[in-house]
This record gives structure tokens, sequence and C-alpha cells, in this order.
């Protein structure tokens, strides 16, 4: 319903102008000669392993990719990008990964997936894909009674739709090819697993290696110290001159933190957004209050809430403390039948119409027994009879807990006596629900579900409650044309005036909060915070420093950027390293008067009445430690307390943080505990399948260029 609001006016305008910019553009490529129909444009989307990828394989690959993944609606442009990324790792795999595979022997046949899809309920990718990705629960249909996966259920529907024919039934055309993206992903993900195995079990620890880490295991040292923080210590008072900086800089400037890697763009920029005014609240409550008199006339409640609603299948059970208080009080006490609101809940607004009220428990308590019919069974019968001998041995006396652990094929239950613990009513499938609320305590009876045939005890119930089962049409609020014209109109002003940059753009935009979007990659698809930003990043990248953008339309949100900021590959010059270049130098000119101010000093009480700072104590740090306690990461100070001879104290030592002076009280030797192959095995293997991976794409020399194209 909201979603009619969002579309734009001006097509007057706007059909002018995309239709005069579309002329411009074929005119100036023809009257250029460097149009496509002549000479075609530089096709080069990539090179992987010496394989140059045209424009023309890529694009054909990704419209494929786009017609699948689309089968079941469109596609978002964060979804299209999603997609443009998976056909380009589908490539890196195919021209860089297939290859090694290959010559490894490592491959999946179909047998093994099918054989994972029966056997292996718990594998994260086919959980993943019969889950509702909003509540990660599995599929109803496709979901045993205790709520695990059911991988016959899985079975049974692939199947179905393997063997049905599309020209039968069109909707199963979707599925195959859901079917066949599954597969495919399942496929890769086996293999990468074989792959990671190869390595890891190839893995060896030289005996040497294990000796060193014992020997930094078997190191300890107990010390006191005394530091002052460079924190403690105001920059203003050692702000470096332009000369110091450029000396440090000098000196400093093949370090790795002047080294840039890649080119990177930094902009600014600010946001409008759009959100409701009071007239769009207004306006969609009013919405629902012209389909109260429908609603409570509809026969088919179903079809009125999915057509009419924002969300839909959107009936749920209500008890006491479902909905905020105001609406509970109202929705509780309505008769079957009675549609009630509209109500504002958070941001949207409700109506409820009544299915059904009535006085209930609100939980139960239940433990059942499954039986399911053989494959081969031509009917149900042969289950059914099992079904009724057991319950004719429980009503004799014989122990549910052990026929359920003898008999039930419900896996998750029947381990634990056939319990399923506590559940609210729409939880278990309709049969299942209704043995178990609409009974007593101590019930036991036979249902049949899609799952088979369940013998029933009702174990426990709560004591019984008001409730009602509602179907629900709601309305989000959202901003109507109206008031993404005033917004719009409001960002486009402040671009006309300011377009220019420079120091009045600035203090324009002090109004509106301006933004900062530091080291922006030519292939990145959003900036931080803003969806569907691709097209800012791609207009970063065409224009130049200190250019100022038209208004960008991102849905919710209108932007305006500039260019403040290019940093070409290679040792970043010295204007775009000062700010790293004045925090070094401030630390230098700390630490020498830090170290000044105690030198000739040779009793750690003194260092720290002079430091001002107490004498602290670390009782023990291993060699091989990361970080030192109650400090931090300071590798110089690990390395140099091992250094110092017990009883002595250290000269002023220069860390990451401040400058410290240690006196060793003790070292210890301890014994090997005999874990250091073991961890070094372990890190080596959680590190073996992504570092191999990554290996053989960086040996593949890939040259990605779709920025350009995309």
């Amino acid at each position: 319903m909201a979603v009619i609001g969002k579309i734009r006016k001006q097509s007057t305008f706007l059909l002018i102008a995309i239709g005069g910019a579309m002329v411009l553009f074929l005119l100036g490529e023809l009257l250029t000669g460097s149009s496509i129909f002549f000479n075609g444009p530089d096709t080069e989307v990539g090179v992987i392993n010496g394989s140059k990828i045209s424009y023309q394989e890529f694009e054909l690959r990704l419209q494929q990719a786009l017609r699948m993944q689309s089968a079941n609606g469109g596609l978002n442009e964060q979804q299209r990008a999603q997609v443009r990324e998976q056909v380009w790792n589908d490539l890196v795999r195919e021209y860089a990964l297939k290859p090694e595979f290959q010559a490894l022997g490592v491959g999946v046949s179909d047998d093994e997936l099918f054989d994972i899809i029966q056997n292996d309920p718990n594998n994260a990718m086919i959980r993943q894909y019969f889950s509702n990705p909003q509540t990660g629960q599995v599929y109803e249909q496709f979901r045993s009674p205790n709520g695990q996966l059911n991988t016959q259920a899985v079975v049974d529907y692939f199947k179905i739709i393997l063997t049905t024919d599309v020209t039968e039934n069109p909707d199963v055309a979707s599925a195959k090819l859901n079917y066949q993206l599954f597969k495919k992903s399942l496929r890769e993900s086996v293999e990468n697993e074989k792959y990671a195995s190869l390595v890891e079990k190839g893995l060896y620890v030289p005996q040497s290696q294990v000796a060193i880490l014992e020997q930094e295991k078997g190191k300890q040292v107990s010390f006191k110290y005394a530091v002052k923080y460079f924190a403690s210590m105001i920059d203003s008072a050692y702000e470096p001159s332009e000369s110091e900086m450029k000396a440090y800089y000098n000196e400093h400037k093949t370090d790795a933190q002047f080294k840039q890697t890649e080119t990177v763009r930094s902009l600014d920029y600010l946001v409008f957004n759009v959100s409701p005014t009071a007239n769009d609240i207004q306006a969609a409550e009013q919405e629902l209050v012209g389909l109260r008199e429908d609603f409570a006339a509809s026969t088919d409640d179903t079809l009125f809430v999915n057509e009419s609603s924002d969300t839909p299948f959107n009936f749920r059970w209500i008890t006491s403390g479902t909905l905020p208080m105001a609406i509970d009080t109202v929705v509780l006490n309505a008769m079957q039948g009675d549609v009630v609101g509209p109500f504002r809940n958070g941001n949207k607004f409700e109506l409820y119409k009544i299915e059904i009220a009535k006085v209930a428990p609100d939980s139960a308590k239940a433990r059942h027994i499954l039986i399911q019919p053989n494959a081969t069974d031509a009917d149900s019968s042969i289950a059914k009879a099992t079904a009724d001998s057991l319950l004719k041995e429980i009503k004799g006396g014989a122990d549910f807990a052990e026929l359920a652990t003898t008999f039930s094929v419900d896996p998750g239950s029947a381990s634990n006596g056939g319990d399923l613990g506590w559940f609210t009513e729409g939880r278990m499938v309709k049969p299942f629900n209704d043995a178990c609320f609409e009974g007593k305590e101590g019930d036991i009876s036979i249902v049949q579900t899609q799952f088979g045939f369940h013998i029933i005890e009702v174990t426990e119930l709560t004591n019984p409650v008001q409730k009602v089962y509602a179907g629900i049409v709601d309305n989000n609020i959202e901003p109507l044309e109206e008031t993404y014209q005033a917004v719009y109109n409001k960002a486009s002003t402040f671009q006309i005036e300011n377009k220019n940059g420079g120091e009045d753009y600035e203090a324009a935009a002090q109004e509106f909060g301006l933004m900062q979007a530091p080291a922006i990659r030519q292939a990145d698809q959003t900036m931080m915070g803003l969806d569907n930003s691709r097209q800012i990043v791609r207009w970063a990248y065409e224009a130049d420093l200190g250019d100022v953008s038209t208004v960008f339309d991102l849905g919710d949100q209108y932007v305006i950027a500039r260019v403040n900021q290019i940093k070409q590959e290679g040792t970043l010059p010295f204007d775009q390293a000062k700010d790293i270049i004045r925090a070094e130098v401030i630390k230098e000119k700390k630490a020498a008067e830090i170290i000044a101010d105690i030198n000739g000093v040779n009793n750690l009480k003194e260092v720290a009445e002079k430091l001002g700072s107490p004498v602290q104590s670390v009782s023990s740090l291993q060699f091989d430690a990361y970080s030192v306690p109650s400090i931090g990461v300071e590798p110089k100070l690990i390395g140099k307390v091992f250094s110092v001879e017990a009883g002595k104290m250290s000269v002023p030592i220069q860390g990451n943080t401040g400058v410290f002076v240690v006196q060793v009280e003790d070292y210890k030797e301890l014994p090997a505990d005999g874990t250091a192959k073991l961890q070094l095995e372990r890190g080596y293997q959680s590190r073996a399948s992504f570092e191999a991976l990554n290996a053989v794409r960086e040996n593949a020399s890939i040259e990605d260029k779709r920025a350009s194209f995309y």
C-alpha cells in the first residue's frame, strides 16, 4: 500500500532530461569515432590466471545468474551487486581454483551430494536452504516435531521437483533453478572442505619449531615497573614544526605506515533524510480506517490480509502481554468476527480481525512417539497399526519413555523419552497442536500429520487464559510524495548554491552535519551507513579533487558528496601523511622529555616519583605472550624485559603508549607442558584452508577491472 507513496512525480522533466542525455551521448559517440558501434569499448573485465575475461563473457554469465536469482521476483540493486560478485567469484573458481582441485583429484559426485542431503540434517547449507530467513527456523513442512530438519521430507521434495514436468506445473521451473543453485553451492562447499582437509593433513610441524616455542613458553619473568603514559601529557605543548615533521618523514617514509597499497578517495557528504511527517502518519492511519468495513465483511480473510497488508500471512495467537497494553486490552476483549483498530504499534498501524476467541492454556508440555510409514508401503495402514498397538500397551501400563526411545523416529525427542518440553499454541502443526490445547492433562491420543502418526501424551498445561487468534492488516508508516519532494527541494537548493565547493560549502554544510567517508576504493559497492550507494562511489572516481556532486537519490535519503582527498598507490606524499607524522613526532618529543627527566636516576622508586606514578608489579610474563597484564600490547617492552639481568633496572623503554622503566625481580624456567606441538598444529590448521586458497588466488595474478563497468 505505502509503496505507491514513493513513486516520484516530475515525470515530464525526467523524460526530457533522460531523452536529451541519450541523444547527446549517441551524437557524442558518433562524432568522436569512439562509439561502440565502430570500434567497441575496452571490454576486458579482468584477467585470471592469464585468461582474459571479456565483458561479453561476464555479462552473459551475469544475465543468466540474474534470471535464475530473480525467478521468484525482482532484485534490488544490492542484490544485483551480490549476484555480480558471485559471478566474479565463480570465474575465479573456474580459472584459478578448479585447475588446482583437478590436479589434486578433488571432486564431488552426485552420489556424494545425495548422501549428504539424505543423511546430514545438521549440514549448515541444507538447513539454511529450508529455513525461514526472518526467524531462522526450519519451514514447517520440512521440520521434524523437535524443530530439526527432516531429511526424508527434503529428499521427497527434491524428487518431486526433479520428476515434475514443467509443462504440467509452471511453478516448478523456478524450483528447478533454485535446486541447481543449491546443488552448485553445496558441491563447492564440500570441495572446499575436501581441499582444506588435504592441506591440513599435509601439514608437518618441524621439531625445531616445537623446541623454539617450548623454550619461549618456558621463559617466565616477574618484574616491577614505573611508567609515564603519553596520554597524560597535553599534545599542544609538543606541537611539532614543519621542519621537524619533514625530517621525520624523510627518515621514515619507507616505513609500512606510509605505504598506500591501492588508490583510495575520501569524501565528505551531506545526508538529507526523508522521514514521515505528521500528515504522512495520519494518511497511513486513514488508509486502514478505509479498510475496516471491508475487512469485517470479508469471507476469505487469508486472501484479504495477503492483498491488503504490508505483512503477508499475518495471523497469530495473542495473549496478555503479547501487545502493548493499550492494544492488548482492546484486542483480548473483542468478540469473534470483530475488527478493532487501527492502532499504532511502533512504525506501523494495525487492524485486527478476531478469528477465534477462547479461554485456554497459554502453553502445553507433551511427549510423543512418532511412527512414520516406510517409503515402500502402499498406504499408511502398517504405521497406523503399529501406533494403535503401542497405544494399547501404554494404556495397559507400559512405560511411555521406554517405548519412545525404542520406536520413535524423532531422534531429537526419542533420546529424551519423547519429551518435547513446553511450547505455545501455534508452534506445532495443527493436528498436533489441537490434540494438546483442546485436551486436558493426562490425555493420550493418536493424531496423523504430514510427519506420520503421533502417540501424544499431554503431560502439563498452564492455567487457562483469555486468548485470541487474529488476522492482522498492517500499514507501514512511510513518507508521502510531497514529503519526498520537500526534502529533495531542500537538498537541490543547497547543491545549486554551493556547487563550487570551498569554504562557503563547508560553512553552509555545518547546518546539516558534514559527514566523512575516508578511504573509498573503486570497487566498493557501498559507503558505510548508506544503502545503494554504489552510484556515489562511481562518481567519486570520475570526479576531480574538490568537485561537488549532484543530488543522489538513495530511496529515503538524498546525498550530496564532495571529493576531499585522493591518495594514489605508492608512498604517501608528505601533505597526505601529515596526520600520521604529527602524531608520531609528538610521541617522540614526549618520550625525549620523559627520558631526560629521569636521566641518571638509578633507583626505581625515585624514577616512579619523577614520573609521578606508583611502582607497579607484573607477577608473571612469558616470552611468547601477546600482551602484558594491566598494560596491553607492548612488544618492545616484552622484548627488552627479558634482556635485563635479575635484580637490575633497565634503561628507559619507549613503547606504544608511554615510557617504561623496569626492574626484574626473578626469572623462572618452566617445565615443558607438552602443548607446544598441539598449539602449533592447531594454529596452522586454522589458517590452512584460508591461506592455501589465498595463495592460489595470488598466484593466479587476478586483475579485477569490473569497477569500470558496474
